[in-house]
């Protein structure tokens, strides 16, 4: 369904163009002598025109191509990137559970370390309502 859409698309810009080649030859060519004396002018002008129609198609797309370039490089790049992340956190997570592995008493420390953190939080909100209240 997409290609007639596509193809419907293309038919009416070519009709398009036909008509507007028309039109334009018509303005160009208003008497019969008109062809045998400006065919060569008209030729050449229409060359020249097109040449420079397609050096603006070709300095577009290698535009395009290089944004198209740069944008693929900055994927390999984040592509790279991520995966240098992917490792670093593996070998951190390597890390983390060998050295528990190691340490003696690790859940005891934990243990301690979070009634620790408790108590902060205990006495800084006691300090805050004290300060509230006095």
């Amino acid at each position: 369904m997409l290609q007639d859409l596509s193809n419907i698309e293309a038919f009416d810009f070519s009709a398009e163009a036909k008509d507007s080649a028309i039109q334009r030859i018509s303005d160009i060519l208003r008497h019969p002598d008109d062809l045998t004396n400006k065919l060569d002018k008209i030729q050449k002008k229409i060359g020249h025109e097109r040449a420079k129609i397609e050096a603006q198609l070709k300095t577009a797309l290698e535009a395009q191509l290089e944004n198209v370039d740069r944008g693929l490089n900055a994927n390999e790049l984040c592509k790279n990137l991520t995966l240098k992340m992917k490792e670093s956190l593996v070998s951190m997570d390597s890390l983390c559970s060998n050295s528990q592995n190691t340490i003696k008493n690790y859940s005891y420390i934990k243990k301690v370390a979070n009634i620790i953190l408790i108590l902060d939080i205990y006495s800084a909100s006691q300090f805050y309502r004290d300060k509230k209240n006095g």
